[in-house]
């Protein structure tokens, strides 16, 4: 009897020793915050052995809350980092990472608002637009995990219309599928995409013709109507890494390869209008036809984003946008200021 009691008293002591306390975060309404394990709770006060300062009396009259913490990377320098959906998001484009039932955001941009929301543990859909409404466009993400936790899959799509502007004429697509490897902290994002966008003003010649008369020029209204879309691949490469416990260094970056027809109008003098005697108006040869045009356009990123609170952030990008049309480079800057909420 004692040997078996003996055996029981060792199994319990080793099984508590291995036991590893968990970790918390204690916020206090003053916005003070502890990382630790909680030592003792006697109802009035707690008794917190936190990370960075050692063990602290806390009054349960000063603490807004106090949550659990999964795993240890969320702890940095005594200090809890967040992991909420804003992780999900760098400047323009997303992750392959998912937007966690009732952790919707929105994004206030210099240009625009946005808003997403997640309808399943693995779909979310989103609206973007400018402050006057218009164009309109639906995201919409699909997230593939796997069995490593570091790397997952996405699919989605983002449709536009031109909205109000161009009476709802124009529209556009663009069809991208995600790889992300890394956590919610520290990550990189590989995606792929084609666009195709049709603009709704009728400003191409898309009737070709060849015709001679005793007119200089003609009207080329009968000839002009909608463009073909303008169309091409796209890639991006964009990346998150915390570098404190409120900041995170971001990186985003586009380029796309578009291709597109446009009409040109050109009119040759078969002979010379003559103003002797009798007039002769000459005459002329008029030709409208297709021609292909390439251009190129490359987005660079990078920016800071500071998170002090659960529920709000900011980041900024100094961005640039490159675009080779016709075999000449413009240089545009392009800075961005982006004010994160979750709702």
């Amino acid at each position: 009897m004692k040997i078996l009691f003996l055996f029981l008293f060792i199994t319990i002591s080793i099984t508590t020793l291995g036991q590893e306390k968990s970790l918390f975060a204690v916020k206090l309404f003053n916005g003070n915050e502890y990382v630790g394990t909680i030592e003792k709770d006697d109802g009035r006060e707690i008794f917190v052995m936190t990370q960075s300062i050692g063990g602290i009396y806390l009054l349960k009259a000063d603490i807004l809350s106090i949550k659990p913490i999964n795993g240890e990377t969320q702890v940095v320098q005594g200090e809890i980092r967040d992991t909420g959906p804003f992780t999900t998001r760098y400047a323009f484009t997303t992750n392959a990472l998912s937007i966690k039932k009732g952790e919707n955001y929105a994004m206030l941009n210099l240009y625009g608002p946005e808003i997403h929301m997640a309808v399943s543990h693995r779909l979310s859909v989103g609206l973007m637009s400018t402050w006057i409404g218009s164009p309109l466009v639906l995201a919409l993400k699909y997230t593939i995990p796997t069995n490593r936790p570091n790397l997952n899959f996405s699919i989605g799509n983002l449709t536009a219309t031109s909205g109000y502007l161009q009476s709802f004429r124009g529209f556009g697509n663009l069809a991208f599928a995600n790889m992300t490897i890394g956590d919610r902290l520290n990550n990189v994002t590989v995606a792929a995409g084609y666009f195709a966008y049709r603009g709704g003003g009728k400003d191409n010649l898309i009737r070709p013709a060849t015709f001679e008369n005793t007119e200089s020029y003609i009207d080329l209204g009968p000839y002009q109507g909608l463009p073909k879309p303008v169309h091409g691949p796209m890639l991006s490469l964009g990346g998150i890494a915390r570098i404190g416990s409120k900041a995170s260094f971001v990186f985003d970056s586009m380029v796309g390869f578009f291709e597109h027809e446009y009409g040109e109008y050109t009119t040759t003098v078969l002979q010379e209008p003559s103003y002797f005697e009798l007039y002769d108006p000459g005459e002329y040869r008029h030709e409208i036809s297709i021609k292909q045009s390439h251009s190129t356009f490359l987005f660079i990123m990078p920016g800071m984003r500071f998170q002090r609170e659960e529920r709000k952030a900011f980041q900024f990008c100094l961005a640039g946008l490159v675009v080779k049309d016709g075999g000449e480079f413009v240089s545009i800057p392009f800075p961005m200021c982006t004010w994160f909420s979750r709702f």
